[in-house]
């Protein structure tokens, strides 16, 4: 009885290191499928990566003389138009601090030229309005006297007649020296106004005319400061391009040098997938050996979960 559960025992050990195994030659043949089948997708980038950077050589050196004559028009041109455009810049910039200072004096030239035709329209104001009040003062007592002449006349006053008569004749002249003074206030403000008011609209028409000039010259020193850049940019990828030419037919060993490169790539390539398609079918094969153990494995592992959920349930149901 007690060699029957040591023999247990030891079948037990060794079908647990028989599954340990099994998982970890599984894991260690794919493992070196991955490590290999990614060393050949980096073979195959390099080709990639080499076969482009030579195509890109021969049709530069293909084309050598064109590339050379055509950049090299470019990159005059370019410099020319650009120089061009630096001596506008200057030209401009000189164009727009005199146009400022331009629009700095006339603005202080209106100012000067409209205060004293304000002051003006402001007395004129003033006494427009001094002369409707004297004016409706007069024509109140104008209105006082006739009813004072009237109320002597029906209460037949006859001593407060003719003091009324006389009072009502000098309210009359009164009422009428103020009407014409009121209505001379009125035409001299009147005519203030047309004048300060076609002065003021003078003033800002040309000051409108003169920042709308200044405007335009900024607006085009930016244009002009952009064709700098643009132009600066046409003639450094120019020259770039005519470096890049030069240099690459000046060295014809580095295309013989990449062609090369590709040549045992492609042949580093080839042995390469072998040796992956090697490793695909061991790994196969190791995980088709490899199956039964590793399912029996897990099948376990299952089994054991449920009876524990089960003494779990059935605990708790009958606690």
């Amino acid at each position: 009885m007690r060699e029957t559960t040591e023999q247990n025992r030891q079948k037990n050990a060794i079908d647990v290191q028989e599954v340990f195994s099994a998982f970890k030659e599984t894991r260690t043949a794919n493992k070196r499928y991955n490590e290999a089948h990614a060393k050949l997708k980096a073979l195959h980038n390099e080709i990639k990566d080499a076969r482009e950077t030579l195509s890109h050589r021969e049709n530069i050196e293909a084309h050598y003389d064109t590339l050379i004559e055509t950049n090299t028009k470019q990159r005059e041109l370019a410099l020319k138009e650009m120089q061009r455009a630096i001596s506008r810049v200057s030209v401009l910039e000189l164009k727009i601090k005199e146009l400022e200072k331009r629009f700095s004096e006339l603005k202080d030239q209106n100012a000067r030229m409209l205060e004293p035709l304000q002051d003006k329209l402001a007395r004129a104001q003033n006494a427009y309005d001094r002369a409707k009040n004297e004016y409706r003062t007069a024509e109140k007592s104008l209105k006082q006297a006739k009813e004072t002449l009237a109320s002597a006349q029906s209460g037949e006053i006859q001593d407060a007649i003719a003091p009324a008569k006389e009072h009502l004749e000098n309210a009359a002249v009164s009422e009428k020296s103020a009407a014409s003074l009121q209505m001379a206030a009125k035409l001299e403000f009147e005519q203030r106004k047309r004048t300060y008011d076609e002065a003021f609209a003078r003033a800002k028409q040309d000051e409108k005319d003169s920042q709308s000039a200044l405007e335009a010259a900024q607006n085009e020193l930016k244009q002009v400061k952009k064709t700098v850049t643009a132009k600066n940019d046409e003639a450094e990828t120019a020259q770039k391009n005519l470096d890049e030419a030069d240099e690459i037919h000046a060295t014809p060993q580095e295309t013989s040098r990449l062609k090369a490169f590709i040549e045992d790539n492609i042949e580093a390539a080839r042995a390469q997938e072998k040796h992956v398609q090697a490793l695909e079918a061991d790994a196969k094969k190791v995980r088709s050996k490899t199956r039964a153990t590793r399912i029996g494995f897990i099948a376990l592992l299952v089994f054991v979960v449920i009876v524990i959920v089960l003494i779990i349930w059935l605990i708790a149901t009958f606690a």
